[in-house]
């Protein structure tokens, strides 16, 4: 289950995740108001997309693992017709936790996709 948290200053969506479900399956229903109503409003605005994981595995799985989940989202928005160069994907791995590794929750919460608008 993906679910979004929005940071107080509107500029961060979080979706948390689970390696067991294909990425978009639910979180696509957070992602559509991005992708079809919010970033077609705003014509100058470009988002970075960064994936995150736990520190559960290899580290270079972990990144390219990160990799993988942005570059979902980023082929997700561009096929909701958003323009390439408004998207920056890249993958964390394990090195931004948002809380420690030493429980199933907080591994949970570390699995994540994060979008910041880098300019509007």
């Amino acid at each position: 289950m993906l679910c979004p948290c929005q940071s107080k200053d509107d500029s961060i969506w979080i979706f948390e995740s689970s390696y067991k479900l294909p990425f978009l399956r639910d979180g696509g229903k957070y992602l559509r108001p991005v992708g079809a109503e919010y970033m077609p409003l705003k014509k100058e605005l470009v988002i970075e997309i960064a994936g995150h994981t736990d520190n559960v595995g290899a580290v270079e799985t972990n990144q390219t693992l990160s990799e993988d989940c942005a570059n979902v989202v980023k082929r997700y928005l561009q096929k909701k017709g958003i323009a390439p160069e408004r998207l920056q994907a890249k993958g964390c791995g394990d090195t931004e936790p948002i809380t420690n590794n030493d429980s199933p929750q907080g591994r949970h919460k570390n699995r994540r996709t994060e979008v910041h608008i880098i300019s509007e």
